[in-house]
């Protein structure tokens, strides 16, 4: 027996409501997939700019670095709007070293 346990979205969200990520370097937690923005994960927080982003796999330090995480095209009001929820989030938790 073996094999990979199926897993869907609903799965995975309910383990990252479940999971807190500390950030120390950022070397280590996906920038939009781990729960270190007050417990919750970025893409959780704003699910249309998670469809939007390009390299949703990077780290959380590598997303800081140069603010590459921003790098979408925003369409609407709604996805602006939380775009600056998300903004204000991430400008007041970034990296333990930074």
């Amino acid at each position: 027996m073996g094999g990979d346990i199926p897993v869907n979205e609903v799965d995975r969200q309910l383990f990252r409501v479940c999971i807190l990520v500390q950030l120390r370097s950022g070397n280590t937690a996906q920038f939009w997939e781990s729960s270190w923005l007050e417990g919750r994960a970025p893409r959780d927080i704003a699910p249309r700019l998670y469809k939007l982003a390009w390299r949703k796999k990077l780290k959380v330090r590598e997303q800081l670095e140069n603010q590459s995480w921003v790098a979408f095209v925003m369409s609407s009001v709604e996805e602006m709007t939380k775009f600056i929820v998300l903004w204000d989030k991430v400008q007041g938790a970034g990296c333990a070293s930074q």
